[in-house]
This record gives structure tokens, C-alpha cells and sequence, in this order.
């Protein structure tokens, strides 16, 4: 998967991010890894959150056998954070803002311009993640439209 399929798929993912003041002990919050499988013969994307909450997450995806890991550290108060891949800036960046302790809101942007906004919603138990996606244009290989995806706890 190449590094703008990787971006695109990032910056959809972030659109969740959601928590409610500081982080909490995994099984009460979204700390841990998650997977998403994709379609048929697409490799399985993971998502680990590292920190959660108000001024301090942090989280990182992987997908493909190449290395790459795409990043971002968020204050979940609605202000632009860039992506990184591999440590370097992209052209992305990701607004995310938290409505309650399972939902969160991301508008997506690429050169600063909006493609996207996803809603997160956190199973109460943390287990699942359902992601619906509505992106107005098509960015880094992530196609118009709407999408849900379904990510599982480790």
C-alpha cells in the first residue's frame, strides 16, 4: 500500500477520537490495539491508542508490510493536527472533537481543505468501533461517499 493510500486511510480512522478528560485504564477506554479487517485480499489495517484523553492522545496505524506507520498526537478539542508518516509531515491533517465519552467527530483535510468527516462510535464496553464515513471527495485512494468500518479490540 503506498504512502497516500496509507494517509488517506489514517486520516478517515482518526475521525473517532473520543474520551472524556484524562486517559483511563484500558478496559474502561479506547487504550490498547485495535484491527480492522478490510475486503477480501486487503491487508488488515491496526490501530493502537497509546494515551486518550483531553490535551493528551496519541495514535498510530499500520497496514502492509512496508514499515510505514502513520501518527498523530491530538488535543481532541477541534484544532487541525498534522499527520505524520514514517516521523515526516504530510499533507494531512485531522480535526478531531469529542461529543461524549464513546463519540468523537473528525473532519479530515488535505492541504487544508476539507475531504471528509468520520464519526467514531465506541462500543460501552470498548470492545468494538463502528467508523462512518462521509468523505465529499475522493483523497489518497479513499473513494466519494459513505463507508463503515468495523474495527475489534485485542
Amino acid at each position: 500500500m503506498g504512502t497516500s493510500v496509507k494517509v488517506a486511510v489514517f486520516v478517515a480512522a482518526l475521525a473517532w477520537v473520543g474520551g472524556a478528560g484524562t486517559p483511563l485504564a484500558a478496559e474502561d477506554s479506547p487504550v490498547g490495539t485495535w484491527v480492522r479487517q478490510g475486503q477480501t485480499g486487503e491487508t488488515p489495517m491496526t490501530m493502537t491508542i497509546a494515551a486518550w484523553g483531553l490535551r493528551n492522545t496519541r495514535l498510530s496505524y499500520s497496514a502492509g508490510q512496508d514499515g510505514a506507520v502513520a501518527t498523530v498526537a491530538d488535543r481532541l478539542d477541534g484544532n487541525d493536527s498534522p499527520v505524520l508518516v514514517s516521523r515526516m509531515p504530510t499533507r494531512a491533517t485531522v480535526s478531531i472533537t469529542l461529543d461524549d465519552r464513546w463519540h468523537a467527530t473528525a473532519l479530515s483535510k488535505m492541504d487544508l481543505r476539507p475531504v471528509g468527516i468520520s464519526k467514531w462510535a465506541f462500543s460501552t464496553d470498548f470492545k468494538t468501533l463502528t467508523i462512518e464515513n462521509d468523505f465529499l471527495q475522493s483523497a489518497g485512494g479513499i473513494p466519494a461517499g459513505q463507508t463503515v468500518e468495523t474495527w475489534t479490540r485485542q
